[in-house]
This record gives structure tokens, C-alpha cells and sequence, in this order.
């Protein structure tokens, strides 16, 4: 099984203010209709800005973990970028154990 985990910045890139409320509920809504699942966790960060502004923000954590599928990782976060007005997008994948029992 591969586990994919998106870290999404919850504050908008143009005016690195807070955005979360809107950026939280496209995220669900993206995932429950390209997977129809997903896990979802509210972090708290930093990050630093192309333009070297460093911003505190509420992160948007999504755990996928699917049957050795792949998914297209580049394409998503392309659309999560557009969606979230986002810079970048930190993902993480792993190789897991486990199942459904």
C-alpha cells in the first residue's frame, strides 16, 4: 500500500492572509470527488514565500493510502495550487503495511 500525504498552506499566496475556511472545504470537495475518501488533519506552521516572506498558517494535512495505486502527483497539485491559490504544495509518499480488517 503507498501513503500520500499533501500539505496544503492555508493562507492565501497573494496576500498571506488566512484563508482557511474556503481553502479547507475545496480541499474536501476535490478529494471526495477524485478519491471518495480521504483523512484530514488542521496543523499549524510556518513557511517562506518565493519572495522570502515568512508566514505562520494554518496547514490542510490529506492522508491518502491507496492499494499500491499511483496516483498522479504533479497533476494534483497542480490543481490544488489553482483551487488554493498556493505556491507549492509539500507531499510526502511512503510505502505502507496494513489493510482493511
Amino acid at each position: 500500500m503507498i501513503k500520500y500525504e499533501f500539505y496544503i498552506g492555508c493562507n492565501d499566496k497573494d496576500n498571506k492572509k488566512d484563508n482557511s475556511d474556503a481553502i479547507i472545504e475545496r480541499v474536501k470537495l476535490f478529494f471526495l470527488e477524485k478519491f471518495r475518501f480521504y483523512t484530514m488533519s488542521i496543523l499549524e506552521g510556518a513557511y517562506t514565500h518565493n519572495d522570502n516572506t515568512v508566514v505562520t498558517e494554518k496547514t490542510c494535512k490529506i492522508e491518502l493510502i491507496l492499494n499500491n495505486e499511483l496516483c498522479d502527483v504533479e497533476l494534483i497539485c497542480a490543481t490544488l495550487k489553482e483551487l488554493c491559490n498556493q505556491e507549492s504544495i509539500l507531499v510526502t509518499i511512503s510505502e505502507v503495511n496494513g489493510g482493511l480488517y
